[in-house]
């Protein structure tokens, strides 16, 4: 029990609970979830199995764990792609208010225009995600933001005109590109493609996606897995003003939020069963030679004579435990209390063996010590200095 303060198995536990996290969040974004779980109900199948002496059903399931994750990596490449580019050090540095003003106020106005001209338009505006890992194709265009270059790209005799236009800050960095599709069911079913495409991208990332229909001329504002309808390039606007605050630093209300505390409970959940898990199961063992340490000796008494310094013990548990540093500090404390001068057998057991948390210890060798206690000699002088006066 000692070892549970132990501050190196506390960050063991943080840094799993962390990544498990990262890979719940991930799954869920990529909509991957309930294959995660199963993966990870495959995996602690395997444990049990080794553990109930099932060797052939054990190697059965890691395989199969194996190859569904293998399968989850390949089929969510653009998804993973994207989920580590948001791990980057670095950070694009914000570009003045004023500046993002202007060019929301000709995004605003140039889909308007298109959509009351029944034009189509599909328009990605970058938040602090970048999406450059989620969207095929297209061509680089560097231009800054204005209408006429925006209506110039949505012109039907433009050879980019279907695909997307990616615009960060106020620069169009790209046109013509092509956006994951949604595979939701609770679409409106006269959205086309261009709709799917747009709801594809807000799906999977902060991204602001404006689309103009050419067919009823609306203007729909994607954002966050939702959408709405934008009635007016004023409306247009608010909602931009709105949904592109200055960036700030990562509060702490952003990081925990009620979004979020459901699946970091289930992480913190699940980190926890492997760390206990790791500490109390294990078919490892080793065999270690332990120091012999004795307490409680009588006053004025002194070990004289030790027929063993040290036991060799035999120790059992996960092997993440036996290898850890931990173990190198067990000992062996044996009280001599009531003992009186002279010489004694001292009976050495396992529960005698000071062991980390998880850790057990089996056969003890030798099992017995012989000591002697004496007192020094200058103290019997002493006391018969004492006594002669």
């Amino acid at each position: 029990m000692p070892q549970l303060l132990d501050w190196r198995r506390w960050v063991d536990l943080f840094v799993l609970a962390a990544a498990i996290y990262f890979v719940l969040h991930w799954s869920r974004q990529a909509r991957a979830l309930r294959v995660t779980f199963g993966i990870l109900a495959l995996e602690a199948g395997a444990i049990v199995a080794t553990r109930v002496g099932l060797p052939i059903t054990s190697w059965v399931l890691h395989a199969s764990a194996l190859v569904a994750g293998l399968v989850l990596v390949v089929l969510f490449q653009p998804e993973l792609r994207h989920a580590l580019s948001r791990l980057e050090i670095t950070r694009r540095w914000p570009r003045h208010r004023a500046v993002l003003l202007g060019a929301h106020e000709a995004i605003s106005d140039a889909t308007f225009s298109l959509a009351t001209a029944k034009r189509g338009a599909l328009l990605v505006i970058e938040r602090r995600e970048p999406v450059a890992e989620l969207v095929r194709g297209g061509v680089p265009l560097g231009g800054q933001v204005s209408p006429e270059i925006l209506e110039t790209i949505f012109r039907k005799v433009s050879p980019v005109h279907d695909g997307a236009t990616l615009i960060e800050g106020d620069h169009i960095i790209r046109v013509g590109a092509i956006l994951p599709l949604s595979q939701s069911e609770e679409l409106p079913r006269m959205w086309g493609t261009r709709h799917r495409a747009g709801m594809g991208l807000a799906e999977r990332c902060d991204a602001l996606v404006i689309v103009a229909s050419e067919e009823r001329g609306e203007v729909t504002l994607m954002h966050d897995s939702g959408f709405e309808t934008v009635r007016t390039a004023g409306a247009l606007l608010d909602s931009l003003r709105t949904l592109m605050p200055p960036p700030a630093r990562p509060s702490r209300r952003q990081v925990f939020n009620r979004r979020q505390l459901g699946l970091q409970a289930l992480a913190a959940a699940i980190a926890f069963a492997i760390w206990i898990s790791a500490l109390y199961t294990g078919s490892a063992v080793r065999v270690r030679t332990v120091p012999i340490e004795f307490t409680n000796v009588a006053p004025g008494l002194r070990i004289t004579e030790q027929s063993a310094v040290a036991v060799e013990v035999r120790l059992r548990g996960s092997s993440w435990l036996l290898d850890s540093p931990g173990t190198d500090q067990v000992v062996v404390r044996v009280s001599l209390a009531g003992l009186a001068e002279g010489a004694h057998l001292v009976e050495i057991s396992p529960g005698l063996v000071r062991l980390p948390l998880g850790v057990f210890g089996d056969d003890v060798s030798p099992e017995r010590v012989r000591i002697r206690l004496a007192r020094p000699p200058h103290v019997g002088r002493q006391d018969a200095g004492r006594e002669s006066k």
